[in-house]
C-alpha cells in the first residue's frame, strides 16, 4: 500500500555529460516529472547554469543524477562502488585522479556542490529538507530490473537501438506503471535520423534517471535502496525484491 504522500514535490533526473569544460552541446538529459507521474519536462541541455535555473524553478525538488557526486579518493573505488562490483554490477570507477584525467575534474561534485549552496541536501542528513539530490545509476537499474539482460539501447545498428530502446521503455513502465511516458519519446526513437539516436538515448537515461528518484518517493523507500555511505557518497537502486 502507498502512504498518502505531499502532492508539491517534482522529480529531475538528469544524465550528466561528464566532461568539465566544455561540456558537450546539449548532451545532458533531463526530465522533470509531478508527484502523479506525469512528464512535464524532456529535454537536453549544455551548462551547469541551465541545471540549476531547472532545480530553482521548484520550490520542493528531489533530484536523481547519474554521476558520482562525492569522489573523496585520489585513487582507488569508492565504498558504494566495491559493494556494486560486489553484487556484479559494473561501472566506472571515480577517483579523483581518473576524474581529471578523462573530464577535466568531477563535474556531479561541481553540480552538487552549487545544488547544496542553494538548500539542496545529500543523503546522510536529516533529510527534511524539500530539496534533495541523490546519485544514481540508470545501468545498474536497468541490469536489476531486466535479470541482468540489459537491452543494448546504445551499440549497434541504427534499428537494433530503436528496438532495444522500446524495450527499455516498456521495462520503465512495468517497474513503475505510474510513470507516463510520452508518446513523443516513442516516436522520436522510431523516426529520429540515426545519427540524432545518441541524443534520444540521452533523453531516455533522464528519464530513467527520475524513475529510481520518484520510486523512492512514492514507495518511501520500501522499493529502493541507497548503497553505500555519507564518506563515499550514496548510489540508489531497487531493492532486489522489488523486481522479483
Amino acid at each position: 500500500m502507498r502512504r498518502v504522500q505531499s502532492r508539491n514535490v517534482q522529480f529531475a533526473g538528469v544524465d550528466l555529460a561528464w566532461k568539465v569544460n566544455p561540456p558537450s552541446a546539449e548532451r545532458t538529459g533531463v526530465c522533470i516529472v509531478s508527484s502523479s507521474g506525469r512528464v512535464e519536462d524532456l529535454r537536453l541541455v549544455t551548462s551547469d547554469e541551465e541545471l540549476i535555473h531547472i532545480a530553482t524553478d521548484y520550490k520542493a525538488m528531489w533530484i536523481g543524477i547519474d554521476a558520482p557526486l562525492i569522489v573523496p579518493s585520489e585513487e582507488g573505488l569508492r565504498g558504494c562502488e566495491r559493494m556494486l562490483f560486489s553484487r556484479g554490477l559494473r561501472l566506472l570507477p571515480s577517483s579523483r585522479s581518473y576524474h581529471k584525467r578523462k573530464f577535466g575534474g568531477s563535474r556531479g561534485e561541481i553540480v552538487v556542490t552549487k545544488l547544496r549552496e542553494l538548500g539542496f541536501e545529500l543523503p546522510g542528513g536529516e533529510g527534511t529538507s524539500q530539496k534533495r539530490v541523490f546519485e544514481v545509476y540508470p545501468h545498474g537499474l536497468l541490469s536489476l530490473i531486466a535479470g541482468g539482460k540489459v537491452p543494448r539501447y546504445k551499440r549497434g545498428r541504427g534499428v537494433e537501438r530503436r528496438r532495444e530502446a522500446l524495450k527499455v521503455l516498456d521495462m520503465i513502465e512495468g517497474f513503475e506503471p505510474s510513470i507516463e511516458i510520452p508518446e513523443s519519446l516513442r516516436r522520436d526513437v522510431a523516426v529520429e535520423r540515426a545519427g540524432n539516436l545518441p541524443r534520444v538515448m540521452d533523453k531516455i537515461d533522464a528519464l530513467l534517471s527520475v524513475l529510481c528518484v520518484y520510486s523512492h518517493w512514492l514507495y518511501r523507500g520500501r522499493r529502493t535502496e541507497l548503497v553505500g555511505e555519507a564518506s563515499g557518497g550514496y548510489i540508489m537502486l531497487p531493492r532486489v525484491e522489488a523486481v522479483l
